[in-house]
């Protein structure tokens, strides 16, 4: 089973091809394009290092974020409590994308996302999350 952190379900549905390297980016299409062939595959919701991290070039060898964890753990922190979602606990990808159509807001996405390197340069965006899975 699949292991995700909460902020980490936001940046799979806006994701497109940049990354902290080719192996980060690569991991990411790998799980992206799994959930996508088969949006009832089950995942676990956990809050700390997940499949998408274990190829991100500032992973340490502690499974920390080099860069620090505080602002990474805030993110998932606010996603869960928006989206309801509980830790530890299983969900479909599909059951994602639509708590995210319900429930996410374009001031609760900017909350989450604003201090985000790729939310910066322009990457991201509330219109592009809502147009990606109303196209689903």
């Amino acid at each position: 089973m699949y292991k995700l952190r909460a902020h980490h379900l936001l940046c799979m549905r806006l994701f497109v091809g940049e990354g902290y390297s080719d192996a980060f980016a690569s991991n990411m299409q790998r799980c992206i394009d799994a959930f996508t062939n088969e949006p009832s595959l089950e995942f676990q919701l956990v809050p700390a290092c997940d499949d998408i991290c274990m190829h991100c070039p500032n992973l340490n060898s502690s499974y920390q974020c080099s860069q620090g964890d505080q602002n990474i753990l805030h993110k998932d922190r606010l996603v869960a409590e928006i989206l309801e979602l509980k830790m530890l606990d299983s969900y479909s990808y599909s059951e994602i994308g639509d708590k995210i159509l319900k429930l996410m807001k374009n001031a609760e996405f900017e909350r989450c996302c604003s201090t985000c390197k790729w939310y910066e340069v322009g990457l991201c965006s509330f219109d592009n999350l809502v147009a990606n899975l109303s196209a689903n």
